[in-house]
């Protein structure tokens, strides 16, 4: 799967559960989190802002929004444990490993 097909599927993912800014309900998930911290890193690599963008994907940077602005969440991202965290995936993005099947992870189908 390409980068333009995993915005498009969860793209519709979003909408299809009912447009709220959430992948499951309407409540603050860890899908939520996963999503956006990947958006993160994704975000900060030059060659993909021209791909992945709030033009290419509205319903994930509003997903990426609202974890942002969860309390619990802005507070974590202050914390040792998430510098720690932080390093690891900076150095596996540096390193150009991109192994993960989104399809796999989120059992993704285009409908």
């Amino acid at each position: 799967h390409t980068l333009p097909d995993y915005i498009q599927v969860m793209e519709k993912l979003l909408i299809k559960n009912g447009d709220n800014g959430h992948l499951v309900g309407d409540k603050f998930t860890h899908a939520d989190v996963f999503t956006s911290v990947v958006l993160d890193y994704m975000i900060s690599m030059r060659p993909l802002k021209d791909v992945l963008n709030k033009e290419s994907a509205p319903r994930l940077f509003k997903l990426k929004s609202l974890v942002d602005a969860h309390l619990n969440y802005a507070a974590y991202r202050k914390s040792e444990a998430y510098a720690v965290a932080s390093e690891g995936m900076n150095k596996r993005f540096s390193q150009g490993v991109f192994d993960i099947d989104f399809s796999r992870t989120f059992n993704l189908a285009l409908e």
